[in-house]
Formats: structure tokens, sequence, C-alpha cells
């Protein structure tokens, strides 16, 4: 009996505890009927409907095998845009700028205006007053009756021509003038060949007075001209023949029995021979020389040089530096005849020129 008691005891605690374990749950709806029914009381009973306990992470697995999750990508929050209320001074601001705008393109366009006004108005002021009052302000002169005698116009007063002066101590009976417009070989030797052409008496003489720039030509250009290699000689040794010679120029023409002849004389100056006689050494040693002497100092073919290079030699009171050709009768001839320099085209033509050389004195009179 006692274990029968214990027993039933032991199940009665067993009850109430489970009992003690539900869980009673109110709602709205119910406690809503519960006052109605009890009058309005606030005492009452309220029992609740009894509620199973569960795993609550049964319930988890069971829901999300039911329902599959649901990813929302999160939306920016709309940005606000504040809005103030509009300002009664602004409103005022804005008005009274619209108003001084108009005012002020009616003041511009006034002070453009009267700037224009201004202008014209000062313009048609100058305009009257150099045409009206200045002229009664400045009084013209009155007109004098006696006539201006004009000073006459300069004129440029004509160059007198040099006087053409010989190195002969006496004046040759045949002279020809000729006019030389350019300091050019090939026009020099067209005039010479023209003379030459003209046929004289055989054994005469007869001087060629050369004209340039209306005045006579003088030793310098003349000697540059018909020998262009005298230029290059003068580089060679650091003087001109400036340095050496004279101005003064006097051309033949030697009638010869077989061929008319060239020769022209120079002045040395004084002390300057040795100098002139190393000239002469090194413008004979010029390789180009030979051709132009044939082309330019002949006026009938001379044939070859006998020699290769210039032999010195002496006719009467000259020293001559000379080169023969195969036409006997004619050679070149560099002569230091004292104060002379003569270049000749055969030893004849030295030997009819040297008596007309004032050798007696040591310098000719310019």
């Amino acid at each position: 009996m006692d274990e029968k008691n214990f027993n039933e005891k032991n199940f009665q605690g067993e009850q109430e505890e489970n009992e003690s374990k539900k869980i009673t749950y109110h709602t709205l709806e119910s406690d809503k009927k519960k006052l109605k029914e009890s009058g309005g009381q606030l005492e009452f009973e309220s029992r609740g409907e009894e509620a199973e306990i569960k795993d609550g992470i049964e319930d988890l697995k069971k829901n999300e095998e039911k329902e599959p999750p649901v990813f929302e990508i999160p939306k920016e929050a709309p940005k606000m845009e504040i809005v103030s209320p509009p300002n009664a001074s602004d409103e005022s601001e804005k008005e009274e700028f619209s108003q001084k705008e108009p005012e002020k393109k009616s003041t511009s366009s006034k002070s453009k205006i009267i700037l224009i006004v201004v202008g014209v108005l000062i313009v048609v002021a100058l305009v009257v007053g150099y045409f009206l009052i200045y002229p009664k302000i400045i009084k013209k002169e009155p007109a004098s009756s006696l006539p201006v005698n004009k000073p006459p116009a300069t004129e440029k007063p004509e160059e007198k021509p040099v006087k053409y002066v010989s190195l002969f101590k006496s004046q040759l009976p045949l002279k020809s003038e000729i006019k030389l417009s350019s300091l050019s070989l090939i026009l020099l030797k067209s005039l010479l060949d023209k003379e030459a052409s003209q046929p004289e008496e055989v054994g005469s003489l007869k001087e060629i007075i050369i004209y340039y720039q209306n005045k006579p030509l003088n030793f310098y250009d003349f000697f540059r001209t018909i020998l262009p290699e005298v230029v290059k000689t003068e580089e060679n040794l650091g003087f001109s023949l400036e340095d050496l010679f004279e101005k003064k120029l006097t051309v033949v023409l030697f009638y010869s029995e077989t061929s008319n002849q060239l020769s022209y004389l120079g002045l040395i100056k004084e002390k300057k021979e040795s100098q002139v006689e190393s000239f002469i050494r090194a413008l004979t040693q010029n390789p180009d020389l030979e051709f132009s002497l044939v082309s330019s100092h002949f006026f009938a073919n001379p044939g070859n040089s006998i020699f290769n290079k210039f032999k010195e030699g002496k006719v009467d009171v000259c020293k001559t530096f000379y080169l023969p050709y195969e036409n006997a009768n004619l050679a070149i001839n560099f002569g230091i005849c004292k104060n002379y320099f003569l270049v000749a085209s055969s030893k004849e033509n030295i030997e009819k020129i040297i008596p007309l050389l004032n050798l007696s004195s040591q310098r000719t009179q310019e």
C-alpha cells in the first residue's frame, strides 16, 4: 500500500509539474471578449490556451526548406533636396537689378550720343577756323613788283680730259686714239687688231693712245688686262704694280717687213728696279703665261716656243727676259731699260724703240 501511495503521489507530482510547464497566452480579441463577459470588470481570471513548446531550431529548418531566402539589394535612399523658402531681400535685390539694367543702357547710349555730337562740333569748328579765321590772322605779304633774280642752277663742271703724255722723248709722226668701254681682254685685243690691220709704211712706229672713262688708260689696268697672270703674281709676292710702277703708259705698233708687232712701255719707280726684276722672274715662271702671250701679244701666228722657259739676255742697255718662237722674227721680251720697263714682240722691235727713250737722265719728267 505504501508503495501504491508513493507511486500515486509521484504521478500526481509529475502531472503538476507538467501543468506548471504549460504556457498560457492571451490575445487582444480574447481579452476583449472576457472583458465584455465580465461586465467591464478588470479582475478576471484569464486562462490562456495551452501551447506546445517546440524546438526552435527544427522550426527554422522547416521554414528554410519551405521558403527559400530572398536577398534584396538595398536601395539608396532618395536624396532630399533642401528647398529654402524665398527670401524677401533676394527678391527685392533682383527687382532692383532688373530696374538698374535698362537705366545703365540708357545712360551709356546717351553718353555715346553726347561724344559723337561733341566730336562733330570740334571738326566743324576746326574747318571753319582754318578756312575763315586763319586767313584773316595771317596776312599775305604783298608781292614785290621787282623781279626776283634766281641764282642760276649750278651745273656740274664737265671734267676736262686728262692730257696724254707720251714716254718717248719726241713725238711720233703716227698716232691713233681708241676708246675702251670696259677692261676686257677680248675688247682690248680686238681694238689693237683693228689698228694693226691698217697698212702703214714698213719700219714705221705708230703710237696708240687708249682712253678709258675719258682718261688715258694707266699702266696698271693695261698690264693686268692684257696679261691676267699679273694679278696672280701680285698675290703671290704680296705687293702690287702700284708699288713698282708709275701710272703712265705708252703703246706702240711696229710695222716690220714680216709682221706687225706690239710693244708697250711703263716707268719704274725710283730704286725699284731689283723688285721689278724679281716680279718679272716670278711672272715668267707661271705655266699659263705662254698661252696668254700668244693670244694677246701677237697679230700673226708665232708657232711654238723654242725653249721651255724664259732666257735672260741683253739688248743694248736693256736687260731682257725673252722667249723665242718658231717664227724667227718673233720673240717675247720683258726688258728693264734703266728706269723704263719695255715689253716687245721681237729683238728688232726693241732696237727700234731704244733711241726714242730718254736714257741720259735717271728720271723722266712727269
